[in-house]
């Protein structure tokens, strides 16, 4: 019978170690980055997910009355420089790009939900809209809008509301048919600010509900998406254009009326929105 071979103890102890920093190795290997990846986990998970409104009919959806909604609708105009020879209209309308960039950093780092008007309106039809929402709308179409806004806005994650008016796409200073087409495939929403920007409280009949439905019209045969949010020009309404706004189809209207942070369900006509100018401080502004 073949003797069996003995190890001396101190080969087995090298044996032992050996083994154990196999293991050792393997596992930090494993679980070496988990609490990085933990934490950004969480900062995901602080977001929340949003079905595509795309495949959501907001037709089907109807907000509960006399509710009281918690979300920051934010307004801008233009993001960018400012031209050479701007005028003080042109400045006090332009958040420059490092701001604008600042402004998203500061909603990313601090846990809020940025919202498109639609996103906002289906979730609280569900009645799931999330704490520290946060509506992102861009007014009149600007060009800069795409140039200088909407990359910042893919560098974050976020979608935004970009308020067109349809006379002027192509024009000077606006966006071209292909990139508002071009926004509206990234996911953002496109709403109406009316055919040609005109004080919709000086209007009645047959011109009111033109400015209304053919912006609509245009808007939704360009991008094959339903639009449901009105933006009423310089913020002018009555109640004869409210009427109006929800005859032409619209589920909701925003206006330049200074906001608190909440608006009621009951006046889908009538929501305010703060206003950003060049020297915001968002920590400052909402909360």
């Amino acid at each position: 019978m073949q003797e069996k071979r003995k190890y001396p103890i101190f080969q087995i102890s090298v044996f032992a170690v050996l083994a154990l920093l196999v293991i050792a190795f393997f596992y930090i290997a494993k679980n070496g980055n988990k609490p990085k990846e933990e934490a950004e986990e969480k900062l995901e998970t602080a977001q929340i997910s949003v079905e595509p409104t795309q495949t959501i009919n907001p037709d089907n959806l109807t907000w509960p009355n006399n509710q009281t909604v918690s979300a920051s609708i934010l307004m801008y105009h233009h993001i960018g420089p400012l031209p050479q020879d701007a005028d003080d209209i042109r400045r006090g309308l332009t958040v420059s790009s490092e701001n604008f960039d600042s402004q998203m950093k500061y909603l990313k780092e601090n846990g809020y939900n940025v919202l498109t008007m639609k996103e906002m309106y289906v979730l609280v039809a569900q009645s799931k809209l999330p704490e520290k929402a946060v509506i992102l709308t861009f007014d009149d179409g600007y060009q800069d809008n795409y140039l200088y806004a909407e990359p910042v806005l893919e560098n974050y994650g976020f979608k935004a509301t970009f308020n067109i008016i349809t006379d002027d796409i192509g024009q000077a200073e606006y966006m071209t048919p292909e990139e508002v087409i071009a926004l509206s495939k990234k996911g953002h929403e496109l709403a109406s600010h009316t055919v040609s920007h005109p004080s919709l409280e000086q209007l009645s009949g047959d011109a009111l509900m033109s400015e209304l439905v053919d912006s609509k019209s245009a808007l939704e045969k360009m991008t094959a998406d339903k639009v449901i949010t009105l933006c009423y020009p310089a913020g002018k309404y009555d109640a004869e254009v409210e009427a109006a706004a929800k005859s032409a189809g619209y589920k909701m209207a925003i206006t330049t009326v200074a906001s608190k942070g909440t608006f009621s369900t009951s006046r889908p006509y009538e929501i305010s929105r703060y206003r950003i100018n060049p020297t915001t401080q968002l920590d400052s502004l909402i909360k």
